[in-house]
């Protein structure tokens, strides 16, 4: 028998619950790229080594997935939520304590991303367990806290760190991400037909399926070049002579313009006429268009243009996934799949930072010999006599 939950009811409060677990999970995780400038200030290490403490918090985030599917099976949404939210704040605030990169790789990287995943797979899997009709506008209300997040999260974080510094920003962070603990508590169980008691811990079955193979593929990718660009896109403006502050709204005008997109996302997949599959092919290709000219604008008007647009297209990536999930594999093994997938979305997020950093050094090197031999080539003409 079908709870009266379901679609309504208490299925509200976990949506808003979800919701707001997205704002404070992704607003840290994808602001990183703010510290990412304070923290090549402050140790003075490589731009390919800093990168990894950007980057981390969201691998870790993505990686820990198949570990918190795992969790969420056995103990449900409520519990692990609050664990995970215990160790958000823990690692953020040890974060204060830290007085080298390779500290904050653990504390700010490890720690705080592996709770950012262990609250983020139930947070999204109880909303698929609440909604059946309204589901495609349900994730898309829930997924917008990701927009909402990184609109409102860098702008905190410059404020934090213009009035007091970096590490007490990190130490008021960490406090205020005890709130998903409450968060979590909300997330009741609710009974569903389709999903039985006997689930498995951790299911492999999705990967006999080529759609979804195909689709860890595509996150992989995906994730390698978002990763790049939401660690490296404060610093390309700072490098362009963009201000701190201005370069901190790159970001912000990224994620309020994926805020929307994933609502239009949600809106016109519950269209009876609507192709998920079509949707989300289309607007990633388009993403990555805009990914590939960010490099070439110097400009801060084209680049918040540029931000913008692939804010509002990645968003069917948090919307439409999870009907596409569902789709491809039943509601009974949505969890599972689900985490399985993040460790592809972890390899692009860790792979892409630093590729992008390497590359940009790589960059810097072959200015730096042609500039030495430009110069030896000036020093040869000085000297034959005219």
């Amino acid at each position: 028998m079908k709870s009266r939950d379901i679609d309504g009811g208490w299925a509200w409060v976990v949506l808003l619950s979800s919701f707001l677990l997205h704002v404070m999970s992704y607003g840290l995780a994808w602001s990183t790229g703010v510290y990412n400038v304070i923290f090549l200030d402050t140790f003075d290490q490589p731009k390919s080594v800093t990168a990894w403490a950007g980057s981390l918090p969201t691998a870790m985030m993505y990686a820990i997935g198949p570990i918190a599917s795992m969790l969420t099976n056995k103990y449900g949404f409520r519990r692990v939520i609050i664990v995970g939210g215990v160790m958000v704040s823990a690692g953020l605030c040890l974060s204060f304590f830290a007085e080298s990169l390779y500290v904050l790789f653990f504390t700010f990287g490890v720690l705080t991303g592996a709770g950012l995943g262990i609250v983020y797979i139930p947070s999204i899997a109880a909303v698929s367990c609440y909604f059946e009709e309204k589901l495609s506008i349900a994730a898309g209300i829930a997924a917008s806290g990701v927009g909402v997040g990184n609109f409102v999260y860098p702008a905190v974080i410059r404020w934090l760190v213009n009035i007091y510094d970096w590490k007490q920003s990190l130490l008021i962070l960490g406090a205020v991400s005890l709130n998903m603990c409450a968060l979590g508590a909300v997330m009741r169980p609710v009974k569903r037909p389709e999903i039985t008691e006997d689930q498995p811990i951790l299911d492999i079955s999705p990967f006999k399926k080529k759609g979804y193979v195909m689709l860890c593929v595509n996150v992989f990718l995906f994730c390698c070049g978002i990763s790049a660009l939401y660690i490296h896109l404060a610093a390309h403006g700072a490098n362009i002579g963009i201000d701190a502050d201005r370069s901190a709204m790159l970001i912000s005008g990224l994620g309020i313009s994926n805020l929307f997109g994933r609502l239009a996302y949600g809106f016109i997949n519950q269209h009876p006429y609507a192709n998920p599959f079509v949707l989300y092919g289309v607007s990633f290709f388009l993403s990555g268009v805009c990914i590939c000219i960010v490099p070439v604008l110097k400009t801060y008007p084209a680049l918040m243009a540029c931000a913008v647009a692939f804010g509002f297209l990645s968003g069917c990536f948090g919307t439409l996934l999870v009907k596409i999930l569902i789709d491809l594999l039943g509601l009974r093994r949505f969890a599972n799949g689900y985490g399985c997938l993040l460790l592809f979305m972890a390899a692009g997020q860790l792979i892409g930072a630093s590729l992008a950093g390497v590359m940009e050094w790589l960059d810097a090197l072959q200015k730096g010999i042609a500039a030495i031999k430009n110069l030896k080539l000036a020093k040869v003409i000085l000297m034959v006599p005219t």
